[in-house]
């Protein structure tokens, strides 16, 4: 697996074994802590898909 689309509850969930293959891993819906963060960022191009998922008004 290269690529990964998770939950940030699973994401904090994970073992911390490194996942070498791993090139991108994105999460959204919730936010998550620091130490898990900067874990997965050590690891691999980190994503955040948090946010809004409707226009804004103008």
């Amino acid at each position: 697996m290269t690529h990964a689309i998770l939950a940030p509850v699973l994401l904090q969930s994970l073992s911390r074994e490194p996942l070498p293959a791993l090139r991108l891993l994105a999460f959204g819906g919730d936010t998550f802590d620091e130490t898990t963060a900067r874990h997965w960022a050590g690891q691999t191009q980190l994503f955040s898909l948090y946010g809004t998922a409707r226009p804004k008004p103008r």
